[in-house]
């Protein structure tokens, strides 16, 4: 028995109403009922595509039973049980979307389904055990106390959330973790509780998965007997834990010297009000220069010389942005990631 909804139905009811809907349905709707008749057919794999954070995305296969052994470490580490309502609030085109379809489907619980839209997120009035949401659904729902009491775990991923909300978040009694994880992996293989009690700034891995570095301390995951190396360098604190630093890929060589943006943004987490982040540009004597871009309109000259009077005070010399940009809106991918220039 499979329950959408709140509503049961055998697996071919489910799949005789999934034909229906695609053929009179668009957006959102179709691309979900179009994977519930993926998932039921006889094929061994789905189809999926990664995120393009860092580069074009690309079409990858994604195995169902692997997909199966993902939904159940969720189901296990978050101990719920059959008719839990599962909250459906981003689009199927991604993993996180999809994972939450198969956990509902594979493990008897009840999937709530709702347009991926602020305004339908902020009219929730529904119990939920668990639901999947990216930073900036997250910094809107924070603020409608009465659906956060009403949502027991919330997986946040996609991006990583500022400093502002993770002050927010702490306010809540909803328990928030941060994920660690990518389409390759199924969805997150680590996660990182973000508030209230046994609150990390570590990621703990889940079972079935190891974990080592290679020789540019990146991350190498190993799980459904695949190994993923990936550009994410880490602390890696034991076989089980370890802290995100950075992408490998964004680090700047200056002058010889190694700079990760993802740690110079962190100390001035306090300093910016408006969003940022640490890039760099070429430079004829030192190969490329740290430069600094606000989401913002350009400061005034006294605004921005007392900003560098404050970033003296927690960067190191070297670290010090040598130019700041200001951009009326940073870009990101479709689920929320900040592409960098």
């Amino acid at each position: 028995m499979y329950t959408i909804n709140g509503i049961d139905y055998s697996k071919d009811e489910l799949i005789d109403l999934a034909k229906k809907k695609v053929q009179i349905l668009n957006g959102w709707e179709k691309d979900f009922y179009n994977f519930i008749l993926e998932w039921f057919n006889h094929e061994d794999f789905v189809s999926g595509h990664t995120s393009g954070t860092t580069g074009n995305p690309k079409s990858i296969s994604l195995n169902k039973s692997n997909m199966i052994d993902s939904a159940k470490r969720t189901m296990t580490f978050f101990n719920l049980k059959k008719r839990s309502n599962l909250l459906l609030c981003l689009s199927t085109d991604y993993i996180a979307g999809k994972m939450m379809v198969v956990r509902a489907l594979e493990f008897g619980m009840n999937l709530i389904t709702i347009p991926p839209t602020i305004s339908d997120l902020l009219n929730l009035n529904i119990n939920i055990d668990l639901v999947a949401l990216v930073p900036y659904q997250m910094s809107k729902l924070i603020k409608k106390k009465s659906i956060m009491d009403n949502i027991g775990f919330v997986l946040l991923g996609g991006a990583a959330a500022n400093n502002s909300l993770l002050k927010e978040i702490q306010s809540i009694n909803t328990q928030v973790y941060a994920t660690y994880g990518m389409t390759e992996t199924l969805s997150h293989i680590a996660l990182k509780k973000i508030n209230g009690d046994f609150k990390s700034d570590l990621f703990s891995i889940l079972p079935g998965v190891s974990i080592s570095i290679d020789h540019r301390d990146c991350l190498v995951v190993k799980v459904f007997d695949k190994k993923f190396i990936t550009n994410d360098i880490i602390r890696l604190v034991d076989d089980n834990r370890f802290e995100w630093l950075g992408r490998y890929d964004n680090v700047i060589n200056s002058g010889g010297l190694k700079f990760i943006p993802e740690q110079i943004e962190s100390k001035l987490q306090y300093i910016i009000k408006h969003r940022y982040y640490i890039s760099s540009e070429k430079d004829n004597d030192l190969g490329n220069i740290i430069v600094l871009y606000i989401e913002s309109e350009k400061f005034s000259v006294e605004k921005e010389d007392f900003l560098f009077e404050e970033m003296r005070k927690v960067l190191s010399k070297y670290e010090i942005p040598k130019s700041i940009y200001y951009l009326d809106s940073f870009s990101e991918t479709s689920n929320g990631k900040l592409i960098r220039n």
